[in-house]
């Protein structure tokens, strides 16, 4: 500061010894100066040597000066005092100008509140904030009132990152991470929340929260700028929970005796139910109970008895129905096109307690049930005209399938748990004692094979035999089932005449080999024997003279014979009635009167049974009279008879 002071004295110094604050004109204090000396004031420090030379730092946090701005100045004054080598002095006034520049604005942190909308569908409105950035913002240099400071927002971006290349500039709407933002270059600003979004609708209760940033730019009047932070916070609300419709489908099942499964759906019914609230959050779907058409109620985890079947779901939606088989509408059920219908109403409740209502049907499809052959049977009778007995097997047999129809399909002889030969309906099947036609539509005929040894030897022992066959039925799906269709023959004793009858043949020329069982002979070769007769002449009381051979019929005829009651063997049987009388006279003409009758063979041939001549005592030359059996042969022999 020297530089300019003068002193007229050739030779002379100049040395700075005081300075103070102010200008010369206003007197300052002066405080000396050894060698340095610093002074400070508001508006900056001043350091002074004492040669001269001086450095002043101004104070930029002072008030006074960050308000100057480019245009603005204040002045500093110091007075120093400068003295000679002849210790004379003066002073002087150091005018420090001190010019402002422009500060740049400083941009405070702004908030907004979103509340997110809730309800069913978002029907219960939320809340979209607006504002004005600029309200806590602000630049030093506006204070100056010679040049007025004006604040301005350029442009502003998502996030809270550095100014990217190609921001948004004001006057437009940015998309946002959860909403969009339009923000003005006089700071106003108003955002819109998506409530479409799952983050947000995620959001279950007030106090959980998701932020979306945006940053923007403001300048100053000089373009000095700064970087602004706008947070939106979004504040949940509960979202209803969404009940949706569930289907099932169930299957009858079939067969025999239902012996063939069906199916009883499982699922769960909240699989396709909604809640927009996240389960980050706290959020549960839960089921609190079901109603079935009926009316009826269950709580979760309880069994509900429906009108097809019953229900069981439990509180985390798992489920199950079981079809009731044995319902006689369900196994009216014959085919997979048919189907029944049955709807349950369920009800779920969220976290909060909010309930929902959906329904649950489940469709029961049919499936054919095996119809049931139950065994029949029936009696013929040998005194009845051929077809012995007639009948329909079907009556008794039936499909629990609604509108189902029975053929029989197949026929064989032989009981149901054993084999046989297979016949064809409508045509004869040979049993074992007769013939049978069973035709599709059950109906059936049998006639007895009055030719059949077995038959024969029958009769009068009541219902001994029994004649089996197996049939097979099948409904409209192709479904079976067989049952045994039995006939229980019942062959009466047979009608023999009285006599008289003769043998022709009383000498037995006829041969005939000795067949075991012994030969049948049927009723009409009977009827035609009738013909011959026997004749017999008194006698005089002692001795009766016949001139036919007769034979003796009795029970014991079969015993012997292999049970051949009531049956001829030969003409001899068929005409024992007369030669019984006769031979009881004789008897008892020679051996007075007896308990014996012509019901029981004699164990002695060569005394009880006739000679093959007149019953005359046998001469000394003649040999003994043949057996009963032999004479039995004979006997069939001379009728010239065959067994058939």
């Amino acid at each position: 500061m020297l530089n300019n002071d003068t002193d007229v004295d050739a030779g002379d110094t100049k040395t700075v010894t005081a300075v103070g604050v102010g200008a010369e004109s206003s007197n300052p204090r002066l405080d000396p100066l050894t060698g340095t000396s610093t002074v400070t004031t508001n508006y900056g420090t001043l350091t002074l040597n004492a040669n001269g030379t001086y450095q002043f730092v101004v104070n930029s946090s002072d008030p006074d000066i960050i308000a100057l701005g480019p245009l603005g100045f204040v002045i500093q004054h110091f007075t120093y005092q400068v003295t000679d080598a002849g210790g004379l002095s003066d002073t002087a006034t150091l005018f420090v100008l001190i010019r402002g520049e422009n500060q740049p604005p400083v941009a405070g942190p702004d908030q907004g509140l979103a509340i997110e909308a809730g309800g069913l569908g978002n029907n219960i409105p939320g809340s979209n904030p607006s504002g004005n950035v600029m309200d806590n913002d602000s630049d030093p240099d506006s204070i100056n009132i010679l040049v007025p400071e004006t604040l301005e927002v350029l442009a502003f971006w998502s996030g809270d990152g550095p100014l990217p290349t190609s921001p948004t500039l004001t006057g437009q709407t940015l998309r946002g991470q959860y909403g969009d933002l339009t923000l003005n270059a006089d700071g106003t600003w108003s955002y819109t929340l998506d409530n479409s979004l799952e983050a947000v609708q995620a959001l279950r209760v007030s106090g959980q929260t998701l932020t979306d940033n945006f940053t923007y730019l403001l300048t100053d009047l000089w373009g000095a700028t700064a970087n602004g932070l706008l947070t939106i916070t979004i504040d949940g609300r509960n979202d209803f929970p969404v009940a949706n419709d569930d289907t099932a489908s169930a299957v009858e099942a079939g067969g025999v005796n239902n012996g063939t499964a069906g199916v009883d759906p499982r699922g769960n019914v909240l699989d396709n139910d909604t809640d927009v609230d996240g389960t980050q959050y706290g959020e549960t779907k839960t089921v609190v109970q079901y109603t079935g058409e009926n009316g009826q109620t269950a709580s979760a985890g309880q069994i509900l008895q429906g009108l097809y079947g019953t229900l069981l779901i439990n509180a985390d939606g798992s489920y199950q129905y079981v079809v009731d088989n044995s319902n006689p509408t369900v196994q009216a059920m014959r085919t997979a096109g048919e189907a029944l219908r049955e709807v349950f109403t369920y009800r779920m409740r969220d976290t909060a307690g909010v309930t929902a209502d959906a329904r649950l049907t489940v469709t029961i499809q049919g499936a054919n049930d095996n119809p049931v052959a139950r065994d029949d049977s029936n009696t013929a009778s040998d005194q009845v005209q051929a077809p012995q007995t007639t009948g329909n097997v079907l009556p008794n047999d039936s499909d629990i399938d609604a509108g189902d129809s029975l053929t029989v399909t197949g026929i064989r002889a032989g009981q149901e748990g054993g084999t046989g030969t297979a016949g064809v309906i409508g045509q004869p099947i040979a049993g074992r004692y007769g013939t049978l036609v069973l035709n599709a539509d059950g109906s059936y005929t049998y006639t007895i094979d009055l030719t059949n040894p077995e038959v024969l030897a029958a009769a009068g022992l009541g219902q001994v035999l029994q004649d089996y066959f197996t049939y097979t039925i099948s409904d409209l799906a192709g479904a079976t089932d067989q049952a045994q269709l039995t006939i229980t023959l019942d062959i009466s004793s047979p009608y023999i005449p009285p006599g008289p009858y003769l043998d022709r043949d009383s000498r037995g020329v006829l041969g005939l080999p000795d067949v075991s069982p012994a030969i049948y002979v049927a009723p009409v070769v009977e009827r035609a024997d009738q013909a011959l007769t026997l004749s017999a002449w008194d006698a005089d009381g002692s001795n009766v003279q016949l001139f036919a051979t007769p034979e003796i019929e009795s029970g014991s005829v079969g015993a012997g014979l292999g049970q051949v009651h009531g049956q001829y063997v030969a003409q001899a049987v068929a005409s024992s009635r007369q030669a019984s009388a006769e031979d009881k006279n004789w008897v008892d003409g020679r051996q007075g009167v007896t308990s014996l009758t012509a019901d029981g063979l004699l164990p002695d041939p060569s005394l009880w049974a006739p000679l093959p001549r007149d019953m005359v005592p046998a001469e000394k030359n003649e040999q003994p009279a043949k057996g009963f059996r032999a004479q039995l042969r004979d006997a069939a022999q001379r009728r010239g008879s065959n067994a058939p």
